[in-house]
């Protein structure tokens, strides 16, 4: 399975919030499996859909050279993207 793992660029602390509620609306939590906003001035999340968690950067260059394929805020709030990673979790969960 291709692009399970994700990673986003934050550019401010609103975005942040509004990308951490979608991903919380679609089943992410952090690894402690908190759902609460955190890590509002942070460069970048990563998201992964083997155990559904979230995790966090500070460090741009780590966030660059991460292998995780990049998405924009635009794309991972689309009907379609979203749709895809309920259809991989759903995948991952039975695997």
């Amino acid at each position: 399975m291709k692009d399970t793992n994700f990673k986003i660029r934050i550019h401010n602390k609103e975005e942040s919030s509004e990308i951490q509620r979608v991903l919380f609306k679609l089943g992410y939590d952090w690894a402690n499996k908190v759902k609460d906003v955190l890590y509002m001035i942070k460069s970048g999340l990563f998201f992964y859909i083997k155990n559904c968690e979230i995790t966090y950067t500070a460090d741009l260059g780590y966030f660059e050279k991460h292998r995780n394929k990049e998405v924009t805020f635009a794309k991972l709030k689309s009907k379609a993207f979203q749709t895809y990673l309920r259809k991989l979790m759903i995948l991952k969960n039975l695997e």
